[in-house]
């Protein structure tokens, strides 16, 4: 749920995970990055910006680019997200 006008419940119609970008995972880097996402009434995602980097370029792009490509089910207003992405090796 999303905090604002009371609450707003958020759900993902099409929730993208990042892709584990090749150059970190040769590097072994993990991170987890926090993403901020804006999402209009249609559900679409509009904005995004890293709250938290991961402190992996790589990381926070594939981590930004799976926010983006997201989209949920339609809401009464607009509204933010927060989404922490965990890219550890498994």
């Amino acid at each position: 749920s999303v905090k604002g006008k009371g609450k707003i419940k958020v759900t993902c119609l099409e929730c993208k995970t990042p892709k584990y970008p090749s150059k970190a995972l040769r590097r072994g880097a993990e991170g987890s990055p926090l993403i901020k996402v804006w999402i209009n009434t249609n559900g679409n995602v509009v904005k995004t910006i890293i709250i938290k980097s991961s402190k992996i370029d790589s990381i926070d792009k594939a981590a930004m680019k799976a926010a983006l490509e997201s989209s949920f089910y339609p809401i009464q207003s607009d509204s933010t997200l927060n989404i922490e992405y965990n890219l550890k090796i498994k």
